[in-house]
């Protein structure tokens, strides 16, 4: 679940929605189709991590200079072959 006023604020606005669609006369099928999209959304949120690391892993990669990126909880260490100002612009621009 998103952590902070935000999300907070979504959670009661879907719980009141669904209540809504339970209370009123719109059926099951409505509420189906709104907590799959629920899901998904969540599912969305909760991915993000990771799709931005595979993103900023490819692009690493392919830099000749790059030896080993190591990625532990939220800390990424990108080891480099010569230490040169332009690889570091390069390597924080990628992310």
């Amino acid at each position: 679940m998103p952590i902070g006023p935000s999300g907070l604020a979504a959670t009661v606005g879907f719980l009141l929605l669904v209540i809504w669609l339970l209370v009123s006369d719109a059926g099951t099928g409505r509420l189906v189709t709104l907590t799959v999209v629920g899901l998904l959304i969540y599912r969305w949120v909760r991915n993000r991590r990771g799709r931005m690391l595979k993103r900023m892993v490819s692009r690493v990669r392919s830099m000749h200079e790059v030896q080993a990126i190591v990625v532990r909880d939220n800390r990424i260490t990108v080891s480099i072959n010569k230490a040169q100002a332009s690889v570091y612009m390069r390597v924080h621009r990628a992310t």
